[in-house]
């Protein structure tokens, strides 16, 4: 019985498999987390696809924000015979109607900034929001706006002036 059986976890950024992110996800799966790899584009896709499987993804979701990008991932899912593959075009928005228990996103302020209502709603009630890829001085903005949709501050690491921020949810 692992920590996290049964829990749903969203990793935004993972970048090949030598990024924190990646290590993160391997974590959470040898603790029974059932993960979801995101990705921003067909280049980071090819690498977070082979990466989905070893973690033994049933099923990969990749939505992808850039029009050409979406189209060339469906013109590679069709041409590798990729079954487990479901190809969305759009932004994070396309996370709404699903429920996660985590959400790991390694991704700038202002995008971060921009998406926090968005991970409130998919996210469980004390549900857990981690956030990196920003700088600890960009903690108090980055606070301020997480607990306008009902965040509340656990706890920061930071790291050579970089900066990772555990959050909880309370609806």
């Amino acid at each position: 019985m692992g920590l996290l059986d049964g829990k749903r976890v969203v990793i935004f950024g993972v970048a090949n498999d030598r990024s924190i992110a990646w290590g993160i996800a391997n974590q959470l799966k040898e603790q029974g987390a059932s993960i979801a790899l995101s990705y921003v584009n067909d280049a980071i896709k090819r690498r977070v696809e082979p990466l989905a499987e070893k973690l033994g993804a049933a099923n990969i979701y990749a939505p992808d924000i850039d029009e050409w990008s979406y189209r060339n991932a469906q013109e590679n899912v069709a041409l590798n015979s990729c079954s487990n593959v479901t190809i969305d075009h759009g932004d994070h928005t396309l996370l709404e109607g699903r429920t996660f228990d985590l959400i790991i996103a390694n991704i700038n302020k202002n995008i971060l900034i921009s998406h926090f209502e968005h991970y409130a709603s998919v996210l469980v009630n004390d549900g857990i929001l981690l956030i990196s890829g920003f700088f600890e001085t960009d903690k108090s903005d980055l606070v301020a706006h997480a607990e306008k949709f009902g965040f509340v501050f656990e706890r920061i690491d930071t790291k050579d002036e970089w900066a990772l921020i555990q959050l909880t949810l309370k609806k």
